[in-house]
């Protein structure tokens, strides 16, 4: 009703109200009565700058205004409790605030909290930071916290930046440090610091670390992964370019070797360019692994023979400080798997070695004939009986623990500083002579070096798939008109004097675009298409599906210095060619051409 309106009005104004009761409308004034209240005033109260509600006072004796001076007692009574509400919210909000805190601090399982005073003493230590340090609040407090997670070399930068704090009070951005725990392990954190400030001065400084070790590793696992597929890809171009010269160095060489009769003085100097080039096309073999142009190439191989080429190779990667010896006693003794392969575990297993004798030391690989016999104890666990071909390879290093030795072969496994391993070198070596049917087995002792054991199985047959140079069956040339694509210029010309010198009618082209004009004018003519896989522009196979969807009989043979590049060899097949590697030799060309063209199926060069 109007009364309770004019107390609106008094809320609204922040203003005294008071009134006699008589003045008051029906039905307030016969309530008010009746209770014998006679005369009222109401004095605002006031929390802050917030107004809380009225505190009212009746006078039930007589009838009367109340004067200025009460009204003042009055006001003077509500300030004095508004303030007191005020102060006792005040308080509340400050014990709400600090249980929070006291939460966040101390069960906040992500971020390591610490207080240290503008010298570093703890003051404060959660329970993150004992998990992540290692050390307990009893043991942290009142210790420098350089002292105890801090390596010795950035004891002065902290100090640094503790006093930037202290005179230049504001929270230091995220920063990287370096730190290491209670038992000696070393950890990067991200950490943040903000100063606590009494009376103007720093009274503490907050430090939240957050570990991202894990973080770190896997970036730079990531860089590293990627640094290495650049380097991949320069090999590989280099690998290829590199083919292309050795197709013409050992090309002629060859040509020279075929002219050359036996006894004359110069046939011992174009071996040895022939021998070079072949040394050659193994290093190129070896970037194009590498680079990972390779899929495998299941063949008859010695184990004991590849340990020997690979020997000169393993002396320029282990340095002049270590000395290396090749024992070898399987002459004649083949196994299976590809080479390439086995390469690669040679050089995995000299890098592990080189790493564990930064001093210097010996590498020895010794490879012999072994046969394992059921009734005969051995320490291989479940080796069926029968012959094997025995790789031992050992070092003079500082040898592994147990543990280390439990988990030797799991991938990223590795005991390197980080940085300076992937972790993936002996999961490699293992994945190799499992595919191939071997078995792996090492000993090692801390301290007393290493010694790697690979049994792999003696395959039927003996020797070796890959015939050696001087003992292929000459190969007659041939009549046909071949069509030879290849954008370089000097292999253009080499292949074109071997065909022309075998008898073949020949035609070159410097581009896939003109050979297809070569094709459009006589391509009735053209018995076989021999082309480069990489050209500007259209490429080897592109060139081959478009010549086969023309004429489907087309004989197309693709050729390429990166090797055994898998989705060529896919494509060769899709498009029923022949794929042939980069650098061949003269007889490989001209036994694959003569096949082909008398209708022998092949199998890929």
């Amino acid at each position: 009703g109007p009364v309770f309106r004019r107390w609106e009005a008094a809320f609204a104004r922040r203003m005294p109200i008071q009134g006699l009761v008589r003045d008051s409308p029906s039905p307030e004034r016969e309530v008010l009565q009746s209770q014998g209240v006679i005369s009222i005033v109401g004095i605002p109260i006031l929390i802050g700058k917030e107004y809380a509600g009225f505190i009212g006072f009746d006078e039930c004796r007589r009838e009367r205004e109340w004067s200025a001076a009460e009204i003042d007692l009055l006001a003077a009574t509500a300030a004095t409790i508004g303030a007191a509400i005020e102060r006792h919210r005040a308080q509340e909000s400050t014990r709400a605030a600090i249980r929070r805190f006291e939460a966040i601090f101390e069960t906040n399982p992500m971020v390591a909290i610490q207080g240290v005073d503008p010298l570093g003493r703890v003051q404060h230590w959660n329970r993150a930071s004992e998990n992540l340090y290692g050390y307990s609040a009893r043991e942290a407090m009142g210790e420098r916290i350089q002292d105890l997670i801090l390596p010795e070399e950035t004891h002065a930068s902290f100090a640094k930046t503790l006093a930037r704090m202290v005179a230049n009070p504001s929270p230091l951005g995220g920063e990287e440090w370096k730190v290491r725990t209670r038992d000696g392990r070393e950890k990067v954190v991200y950490s943040a610091m903000f100063p606590l400030l009494r009376d103007g001065c720093v009274e503490e400084i907050f430090c939240m670390d957050v570990d991202v070790t894990e973080r770190r590793q896997l970036e730079d696992q990531l860089r590293h992964a990627q640094k290495m597929e650049a380097v991949g890809r320069l090999a590989g171009g280099v690998a290829h370019d590199f083919n292309n010269l050795l197709v013409v160095i050992g090309g002629y060489a060859d040509l020279l070797l075929d002219h050359t009769p036996k006894g004359h003085a110069d046939r011992l100097k174009i071996e040895g360019i022939q021998h070079a080039a072949q040394r050659a096309a193994a290093l190129t073999r070896q970037l194009l692994l590498f680079s990972r142009k390779q899929i495998p190439q299941t063949v008859r191989f010695e184990l004991g023979r590849l340990a020997e080429e690979s020997g000169e190779m393993l002396r320029r990667l282990l340095g002049e400080n270590i000395h290396v010896e090749i024992h070898r006693g399987d002459s004649g003794v083949a196994v299976r798997g590809d080479p390439n392969h086995f390469s690669q575990v040679f050089v995995n297993l000299a890098v592990n070695a080189r790493d564990a004798m930064p001093k210097g030391g010996e590498f020895t690989i010794a490879v012999s004939r072994k046969t394992v016999l059921k009734e005969k104890d051995t320490p291989f666990p479940g080796v069926p009986s029968g012959d094997y071909v025995e790789l031992r390879v050992a070092d003079t290093g500082c040898g592994m623990s147990p543990e280390v030795q439990a988990h030797l072969f799991e991938p990223f496994f590795t005991t390197k500083e980080l940085g300076k391993g992937t972790g993936l070198g002996l999961s490699i070596v293992y994945g190799i002579v499992r595919q191939a049917g071997g078995h792996i087995l090492v000993e090692s002792r801390e301290g007393k070096g290493t010694v790697l054991t690979i049994l792999m199985p003696v395959t039927a047959g003996g020797g070796e798939d890959t015939p050696r140079s001087g003992e292929e069956i000459p190969v007659t040339g041939g009549s046909e008109r071949i069509l030879v694509v290849e954008d370089n210029a000097p292999v253009r010309e080499f292949i074109l004097d071997t065909l022309r010198g075998a008898g073949y009618g020949v035609v070159g082209a410097a581009s896939a675009e003109e050979a297809l004009d070569h094709m459009a004018e006589e391509g009735g003519r053209i018995h076989l298409v021999l082309t480069d896989v990489v050209m500007p522009g259209i490429g080897g196979v592109e060139l081959a599906r478009r010549l086969r969807s023309e004429r489907h009989h087309l004989r197309v043979v693709l050729m390429s210095g990166f090797s055994d590049d898998e989705a060529v060899l896919r494509a060769a097949e899709e498009l029923g060619c022949v794929f042939i590697r980069k650098p061949f030799e003269v007889a490989e060309l001209r036994r694959l051409l003569r096949r082909l063209l008398d209708g022998v199926a092949p199998s890929t060069a």
